[in-house]
């Protein structure tokens, strides 16, 4: 891997981790609370649109916004560490991403803690990590093979 690109990935995880906390940190407009109970409003929403017994549009754009859009917003940042960590085994470096990415959205929810406007929900540390982990992968998937080595023979 040249430096040209390996300072491109870092360019893209720097702006990524930027992005990232000032969209999770800046106050907003949501009630300070916290979940800690795993899928329980997306199972609720989940249960609505497939029973119909509520709103089916409202849960539809709530698990579509929420579950989507917490994994796809941290699909840079896990290609963006992939491409800055060295090529040895791929099972490592996609382990490595994904503890970095956890660690990352675990202070982001921990932060929010402390933010009154800002809600903490162990729903959004496990679907960026997913996002994370899903951007190793595409940058392992799409990543241009190694140049096969010349003998000299």
């Amino acid at each position: 891997m040249n430096i040209g690109s390996r300072w491109g990935w870092g360019l893209l995880t720097a702006t990524a981790m930027i992005w990232l906390l000032w969209m999770t940190l800046s106050p907003d407009n949501t009630p300070n609370q916290i979940n800690l109970r795993p899928m329980a409003e997306h199972g609720r929403a989940l249960t609505c649109l497939v029973k119909g017994a509520c709103a089916p549009q409202q849960a539809f754009w709530f698990l579509l916004v929420d579950v989507i859009g917490n994994i796809i917003v941290f699909v840079p940042l896990g290609a963006g560490l992939a491409g800055i960590l060295p090529r040895a085994n791929l099972g490592q470096a996609i382990c490595r991403v994904t503890l970095v990415g956890f660690l990352f959205s675990l202070t982001i929810e921990l932060t929010q803690l402390a933010i009154p406007t800002r809600a903490t929900d162990i729903d959004d540390l496990i679907f960026n990590t997913v996002g994370v982990t899903m951007g190793a992968l595409l940058f392992i998937l799409l990543r241009p093979p190694k140049p096969l080595s010349q003998d000299a023979g």
